[in-house]
């Protein structure tokens, strides 16, 4: 039989006849036994790949963009800044000097956490004692830097009752960590307001003194004792030579002198206030 081949137009004639084409050298089927390879289906188009493990950037490649950043930062002008925005930084400033001003001082009281004024206190609560005849054993007496248990003591010891004392810090639970520009008392509260060494060390000693007059009652009692001749530093901030450079600061309250004592290195004043709430508000 002979085999027939086709004429012109080959295998596309022949599959449009609808006869089976057979092209030499492959086969329609796959053989068996053949391995086909699976192909790998291309991703969809706007679907992200997935999460690849990060690539560890080298230390010194990190702080060398980091220095890049900082100068780059540097080289860029600052944005002019309003009147509000100067406010604020001027306010956080101070807050940042007020807090620091702070733990000065809380170190300066730990470190003499344990002395005692002994030697100083017994005169003050003495010419208290015997100068402010009005005052009842009995009456509320407010004690500015006791540090610790012996202005108590002391107090105790002349017959005063009723003394609450205060301070940033202390190891004692008898006396109150409290700031002296914020008194956390009602108005009106104490009869004596006793400050050994303390009003000195004031951040701001005119809020100092119009707490002082806030919490006593009126016709109340001032006593300080504070140094002099000496120049103001960073932990004794305030040198008040004369008795009118205290009493200055309490002149809304109308300060009567009772007792001054000038002496070589301290200022000794008792005093009373006439109207304590006018330099309370």
């Amino acid at each position: 039989m002979a085999r027939l081949r086709p004429a012109h137009g080959g295998a596309g004639a022949l599959h449009r006849a609808g006869m089976p084409v057979q092209l030499p050298g492959r086969d329609l089927e796959p053989r068996r036994g053949r391995v086909h390879r699976a192909v790998r289906p291309e991703p969809a188009r706007g679907v992200p790949p997935g999460p690849r493990a990060a690539a560890r950037v080298p230390p010194a490649l990190l702080r060398a963009r980091r220095r890049r950043r900082r100068r780059a930062d540097r080289r860029r002008p600052a944005p002019a800044a309003g009147r509000g925005d100067l406010m604020a930084g001027s306010a956080l400033v101070e807050r940042i000097r007020y807090a620091r001003y702070l733990w000065s001082q809380i170190r300066q009281t730990r470190a003499k956490r344990d002395k005692d004024a002994r030697f100083r206190l017994v005169p003050f609560v003495e010419l208290v004692r015997v100068r402010c005849a009005d005052l009842a054993p009995d009456a509320p007496v407010l004690s500015i830097g006791a540090r610790n248990e012996v202005e108590l003591e002391v107090f105790a010891a002349a017959g005063f009752t009723n003394v609450t004392a205060i301070d940033l810090y202390s190891r004692s639970r008898r006396v109150r960590r409290m700031d002296m520009h914020r008194l956390r008392f009602p108005d009106a509260s104490f009869g004596l307001v006793f400050a050994s060494h303390a009003f000195e060390h004031a951040w701001d000693f005119p809020r100092v003194a119009r707490e002082c007059a806030r919490v006593l009652r009126p016709g109340g009692y001032v006593f300080s004792a504070t140094p002099r001749d000496f120049v103001p530093d960073a932990h004794d901030r305030y040198c008040f030579d004369r008795p009118e450079d205290l009493l200055a600061h309490f002149a809304p309250a109308r300060p009567r002198v009772i007792h001054q004592e000038i002496r070589e290195g301290e200022l000794r004043l008792l005093f009373r206030l006439e109207a304590p709430r006018c330099a309370g508000r």
